[in-house]
Protein backbone atom coordinates (compact mmCIF):
# COMPACT_ATOMS: atom_id res chain seq x y z
CA UNK A 1 0.00 0.00 0.00
CA UNK A 2 1.20 3.64 -1.02
CA UNK A 3 -0.30 7.03 -0.51
CA UNK A 4 -0.03 8.86 -3.61
CA UNK A 5 -1.70 11.80 -2.45
CA UNK A 6 1.14 14.01 -2.48
CA UNK A 7 2.59 12.41 -5.63
CA UNK A 8 3.02 15.18 -8.49
CA UNK A 9 3.41 15.07 -12.36
CA UNK A 10 5.71 16.52 -14.86
CA UNK A 11 6.92 16.38 -18.34
CA UNK A 12 8.15 13.24 -17.89
CA UNK A 13 4.63 11.82 -17.02
CA UNK A 14 3.24 13.62 -20.01
CA UNK A 15 5.93 11.50 -22.55
CA UNK A 16 4.56 8.62 -20.63
CA UNK A 17 1.20 9.52 -21.58
CA UNK A 18 1.77 10.28 -25.22
CA UNK A 19 4.09 6.99 -25.77
CA UNK A 20 0.47 5.33 -25.10
CA UNK A 21 -1.34 7.34 -27.58
CA UNK A 22 -3.19 8.89 -25.27
CA UNK A 23 -3.80 12.68 -25.22
CA UNK A 24 -2.64 14.81 -22.25
CA UNK A 25 -5.54 16.81 -22.17
CA UNK A 26 -9.05 15.66 -20.27
CA UNK A 27 -10.80 13.29 -21.18
CA UNK A 28 -7.53 11.58 -20.40
CA UNK A 29 -5.62 13.03 -17.74
CA UNK A 30 -2.90 12.00 -15.52
CA UNK A 31 -2.25 12.92 -11.70
CA UNK A 32 -0.48 11.21 -8.56
CA UNK A 33 2.30 9.57 -10.46
CA UNK A 34 4.53 7.09 -9.12
CA UNK A 35 7.20 5.65 -10.82
CA UNK A 36 8.97 1.84 -10.27
CA UNK A 37 12.03 0.17 -12.42
CA UNK A 38 12.60 -3.39 -12.82
CA UNK A 39 15.10 -5.12 -14.95
CA UNK A 40 14.91 -8.77 -14.97
CA UNK A 41 17.54 -11.27 -14.94
CA UNK A 42 16.05 -13.56 -17.27
CA UNK A 43 13.23 -14.14 -19.80
CA UNK A 44 9.93 -13.49 -17.84
CA UNK A 45 6.36 -12.75 -17.97
CA UNK A 46 5.23 -10.28 -15.16
CA UNK A 47 1.27 -9.91 -13.84
CA UNK A 48 0.90 -6.40 -12.83
CA UNK A 49 -2.37 -5.35 -10.98
CA UNK A 50 -3.62 -2.62 -9.43
CA UNK A 51 -6.75 -4.09 -7.67
CA UNK A 52 -7.82 -2.55 -4.65
CA UNK A 53 -6.43 0.98 -4.69
CA UNK A 54 -8.74 3.85 -3.87
CA UNK A 55 -8.76 5.77 -7.37
CA UNK A 56 -8.77 4.92 -11.01
CA UNK A 57 -5.26 4.18 -12.39
CA UNK A 58 -4.07 4.00 -15.50
CA UNK A 59 -0.30 1.93 -15.99
CA UNK A 60 2.12 2.29 -18.38
CA UNK A 61 5.44 -0.24 -18.82
CA UNK A 62 7.78 1.56 -20.74
CA UNK A 63 11.81 1.18 -22.08
CA UNK A 64 14.10 4.03 -22.87
CA UNK A 65 15.07 6.79 -21.09
CA UNK A 66 13.18 10.85 -20.40
CA UNK A 67 12.85 12.04 -24.03
CA UNK A 68 13.20 8.57 -25.74
CA UNK A 69 10.64 6.91 -23.85
CA UNK A 70 8.56 3.65 -25.68
CA UNK A 71 6.13 1.73 -24.54
CA UNK A 72 5.91 -1.84 -24.13
CA UNK A 73 1.84 -1.85 -22.63
CA UNK A 74 -0.55 0.18 -21.12
CA UNK A 75 -3.36 -0.84 -19.07
CA UNK A 76 -6.21 0.18 -16.67
CA UNK A 77 -5.77 -1.65 -14.10
CA UNK A 78 -3.74 -5.77 -14.42
CA UNK A 79 -2.15 -7.00 -17.34
CA UNK A 80 0.39 -10.15 -17.95
CA UNK A 81 3.02 -9.22 -20.04
CA UNK A 82 6.85 -10.57 -21.00
CA UNK A 83 10.02 -9.21 -20.07
CA UNK A 84 13.41 -9.35 -21.36
CA UNK A 85 16.67 -10.17 -19.70
CA UNK A 86 19.03 -7.35 -19.08
CA UNK A 87 16.50 -4.64 -20.07
CA UNK A 88 15.34 -1.55 -17.41
CA UNK A 89 12.13 -1.58 -17.37
CA UNK A 90 9.52 1.62 -16.00
CA UNK A 91 6.66 1.07 -14.44
CA UNK A 92 4.18 4.20 -14.32
CA UNK A 93 1.56 4.21 -12.47
CA UNK A 94 -0.78 7.46 -12.67
CA UNK A 95 -4.58 8.80 -11.00
CA UNK A 96 -6.92 9.04 -14.12
CA UNK A 97 -10.18 9.80 -12.16
CA UNK A 98 -9.75 13.47 -12.94
CA UNK A 99 -10.41 14.12 -9.90
CA UNK A 100 -6.27 14.44 -9.37
CA UNK A 101 -6.17 13.38 -5.75
CA UNK A 102 -4.34 10.58 -6.22
CA UNK A 103 -4.93 8.48 -2.56
CA UNK A 104 -4.26 4.52 -1.63
CA UNK A 105 -2.47 2.66 -4.44
CA UNK A 106 -2.55 -1.30 -3.93
CA UNK A 107 0.09 -2.43 -6.63
CA UNK A 108 1.20 -6.29 -6.66
CA UNK A 109 3.33 -7.99 -8.58
CA UNK A 110 3.31 -11.51 -9.61
CA UNK A 111 5.20 -14.32 -12.34
CA UNK A 112 2.44 -13.58 -15.21
CA UNK A 113 1.61 -16.64 -17.36
CA UNK A 114 4.25 -18.66 -19.81
CA UNK A 115 3.86 -21.52 -21.70
CA UNK A 116 6.41 -23.93 -23.37
CA UNK A 117 6.69 -27.38 -25.41
CA UNK A 118 9.66 -29.06 -25.79
CA UNK A 119 11.56 -29.66 -28.69
CA UNK A 120 11.30 -33.69 -28.56
CA UNK A 121 8.65 -35.77 -26.86
CA UNK A 122 8.28 -40.07 -27.58
CA UNK A 123 6.19 -42.33 -28.94
CA UNK A 124 5.68 -46.16 -28.18
CA UNK A 125 6.08 -48.11 -31.23
CA UNK A 126 3.56 -50.67 -30.00
CA UNK A 127 0.51 -48.50 -28.72
CA UNK A 128 0.90 -46.04 -31.22
CA UNK A 129 0.71 -43.17 -28.55
CA UNK A 130 2.99 -39.98 -28.44
CA UNK A 131 3.83 -37.83 -25.19
CA UNK A 132 4.45 -34.16 -25.79
CA UNK A 133 5.95 -32.22 -22.60
CA UNK A 134 7.21 -28.91 -21.64
CA UNK A 135 6.91 -26.62 -18.60
CA UNK A 136 4.51 -23.64 -17.92
CA UNK A 137 4.54 -20.75 -15.29
CA UNK A 138 1.29 -19.13 -13.35
CA UNK A 139 0.37 -17.31 -10.47
CA UNK A 140 -0.50 -19.33 -7.37
CA UNK A 141 -4.03 -19.59 -6.29
CA UNK A 142 -4.86 -20.42 -9.25
CA UNK A 143 -6.05 -23.50 -11.84
CA UNK A 144 -4.42 -24.03 -15.34
CA UNK A 145 -6.12 -25.99 -18.36
CA UNK A 146 -4.33 -27.36 -21.18
CA UNK A 147 -5.92 -28.79 -24.14
CA UNK A 148 -4.97 -29.32 -27.96
CA UNK A 149 -3.84 -31.60 -30.91
CA UNK A 150 -1.12 -33.59 -32.13
CA UNK A 151 -1.20 -34.24 -35.91
CA UNK A 152 1.23 -36.37 -38.45
CA UNK A 153 0.24 -37.13 -41.03
CA UNK A 154 -3.21 -38.52 -41.40
CA UNK A 155 -2.94 -39.57 -37.33
CA UNK A 156 -5.05 -36.96 -35.18
CA UNK A 157 -5.13 -37.02 -31.54
CA UNK A 158 -6.79 -34.84 -29.32
CA UNK A 159 -7.27 -33.89 -25.92
CA UNK A 160 -10.92 -34.21 -26.31
CA UNK A 161 -13.20 -33.57 -23.35
CA UNK A 162 -10.24 -34.82 -21.07
CA UNK A 163 -9.12 -31.57 -20.54
CA UNK A 164 -5.54 -31.36 -18.38
CA UNK A 165 -5.81 -29.66 -15.28
CA UNK A 166 -2.53 -28.41 -13.41
CA UNK A 167 -1.94 -26.28 -10.42
CA UNK A 168 -0.29 -23.12 -10.16
CA UNK A 169 2.18 -22.12 -7.74
CA UNK A 170 4.67 -19.79 -9.27
CA UNK A 171 7.14 -21.63 -10.21
CA UNK A 172 8.56 -22.97 -13.62
CA UNK A 173 6.89 -26.52 -13.80
CA UNK A 174 7.01 -29.27 -15.30
CA UNK A 175 3.70 -30.37 -18.06
CA UNK A 176 3.10 -33.72 -20.16
CA UNK A 177 0.20 -35.03 -22.34
CA UNK A 178 -0.50 -38.36 -23.58
CA UNK A 179 -1.99 -38.54 -26.98
CA UNK A 180 -3.72 -41.48 -28.30
CA UNK A 181 -4.63 -41.50 -31.80
CA UNK A 182 -8.72 -41.43 -32.50
CA UNK A 183 -8.30 -43.62 -35.47
CA UNK A 184 -6.74 -47.18 -36.58
CA UNK A 185 -3.46 -45.13 -37.10
CA UNK A 186 -0.54 -44.84 -34.81
CA UNK A 187 2.39 -42.28 -34.50
CA UNK A 188 6.13 -42.98 -35.47
CA UNK A 189 9.03 -41.26 -35.16
CA UNK A 190 9.37 -38.50 -37.12
CA UNK A 191 7.96 -34.54 -36.56
CA UNK A 192 4.49 -33.36 -36.02
CA UNK A 193 2.35 -30.52 -35.50
CA UNK A 194 1.13 -29.86 -31.78
CA UNK A 195 -1.40 -26.99 -31.03
CA UNK A 196 -2.33 -26.19 -27.32
CA UNK A 197 -3.80 -23.63 -25.55
CA UNK A 198 -3.55 -22.76 -22.05
CA UNK A 199 -5.65 -21.06 -20.19
CA UNK A 200 -5.57 -19.75 -16.37
CA UNK A 201 -9.04 -19.32 -15.17
CA UNK A 202 -9.94 -16.32 -13.72
CA UNK A 203 -7.00 -14.95 -14.18
CA UNK A 204 -6.32 -11.43 -16.49
CA UNK A 205 -4.00 -11.69 -19.55
CA UNK A 206 -4.29 -15.60 -18.60
CA UNK A 207 -4.45 -16.83 -22.18
CA UNK A 208 -1.88 -18.18 -24.05
CA UNK A 209 -0.44 -21.48 -25.90
CA UNK A 210 2.21 -22.95 -28.52
CA UNK A 211 1.48 -24.41 -31.85
CA UNK A 212 4.62 -25.60 -33.41
CA UNK A 213 6.50 -28.68 -34.69
CA UNK A 214 7.94 -31.58 -32.29
CA UNK A 215 9.90 -34.38 -33.12
CA UNK A 216 8.91 -37.63 -31.94
CA UNK A 217 11.34 -40.42 -30.60
CA UNK A 218 11.06 -43.87 -29.53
Amino acid sequence: MLDTTQATTDSTDAEALAACDLPPFPPVSVAATVWYEYTPPADQSLFISTSGSSYSTGVAVLTGSPGSLSAVTCFPFSASFSLTAGVTYHMVVSDVSGAQLGGTLNLTAAPGVEFTVDRFGRFDPKTGVATVTGTYTCPSGFTAQIDGSLTQRTVIATTGGNLIFVPCNGAVQQWSIAFTPIDLGKFTGGPADVSLGFFVGAFPGGLTGAAQRVILRG
